[in-house]
């Protein structure tokens, strides 16, 4: 099983209180189904990516009233960019292969490293 999260699990944003609990309620939820599905051989992790530029994140940042707050967010990025479908696709691939059998209990950050960054 692969939940769909987000970094907000992990990381506070001013206004998104609630949906920060519940990213951080679905990476305890993915913590307990793993404990309890284990036993049966399933692997739960969850995937958990910054923004990402699907078609509504498209909507979003490439409004250009949005384009300071798009500059200052992807600067807090290493990687100074904002996710592709594909990438969090291709690592949900990943999880879903036999290479992932002995993986459980992830909460994996598709940030380009934003959650390490100062």
């Amino acid at each position: 099983m692969i939940n769909i999260s987000s970094i907000g699990a992990f990381i506070g944003s001013p206004g998104l209180g609630v949906y920060a609990a519940s990213k951080a309620a679905l990476s305890q939820l993915t913590r307990t189904m793993s404990v309890e599905w284990g036993p049966s051989n399933i692997q739960v992790n969850a995937l958990c990516p910054t923004v990402t530029l699907t078609q509504i994140g498209h909507d979003t940042w490439d409004d250009p009233a949005m384009a300071e707050a798009r500059k200052n967010k992807e600067k807090r990025i290493p990687l100074q960019r904002f996710g592709e479908p594909r990438e969090v696709a291709n690592v949900a691939l990943f999880l879903a292969s036999a290479a992932s059998y002995f993986i459980q209990d992830v909460s994996l950050s598709l940030d380009g490293g934003m959650i390490i960054a100062p």
